[in-house]
């Protein structure tokens, strides 16, 4: 939908532009599926699903902001290519989620028996996220216009807040874990 809003304000200089920016996305979610379990078996479920959402929100942030500030300062480089970077950092992010997703929603479960249902639901929150973004763009092209640099801007930079929000649940989660921990070693001192 953003390359879409981008092709009137940024005339791509031929076809393959706009292709290979697409395709950057699913690229990088193949090497990031592949990297994403290897990674939890190296560092643990969790930091490395804590490195593959900062990775997400970063290249969230940076699809964002492409062209206006980064790497591509002083070089000779489109904004389709530098987009495409980006978007294969994303999909590096994305990727890495899958499988570690999964298995942090299994083992996470108390029941063995529900544990597919948790990793279903875990999965079919992506038909949100589909549907959300579809209607953001639409809020933004009403909002904004058709032309507006800022609408696709704000599509593809505002894909870092479902990251955000699992990064500030987790570190929230974590707090409230080790504050609940230190309370009751408390009480059991006291006694």
């Amino acid at each position: 939908l953003a390359l879409t809003l981008m092709k009137s304000l940024y005339p791509p200089d031929n076809a393959s532009d706009v292709y290979i920016c697409s395709s950057a996305l699913i690229a990088g979610m193949i090497i990031g599926q592949l990297g994403g379990g290897l990674l939890g078996d190296w560092l643990g479920r969790h930091a490395a699903m804590a490195v593959v959402m900062s990775l997400q929100v970063a290249a969230a942030f940076g699809s964002g902001w492409v062209g206006w500030i980064g790497f591509s300062d002083g070089i000779n480089i489109d904004i389709y290519s530098s987009l495409a970077v980006w978007r294969l950092l994303l999909g590096v992010g994305c990727g890495g989620v899958y499988p570690l997703a999964a298995s942090i929603a299994a083992e996470s479960s108390s029941a063995k028996e529900d544990r597919g249902k948790l990793v279903a639901l875990t999965f079919s929150m992506q038909g949100v996220g589909y549907l959300a973004v579809s209607l953001v763009a639409l809020i933004l092209v009403r909002l904004l216009g058709e032309e507006s640099d800022i609408a696709w801007r704000l599509l593809l930079g505002l894909g870092c807040i479902p990251g955000l929000a699992l990064i500030c649940f987790r570190v929230h989660r974590r707090r409230m874990e080790s504050s609940n921990a230190q309370h009751s070693s408390n009480i059991t001192i006291s006694k």
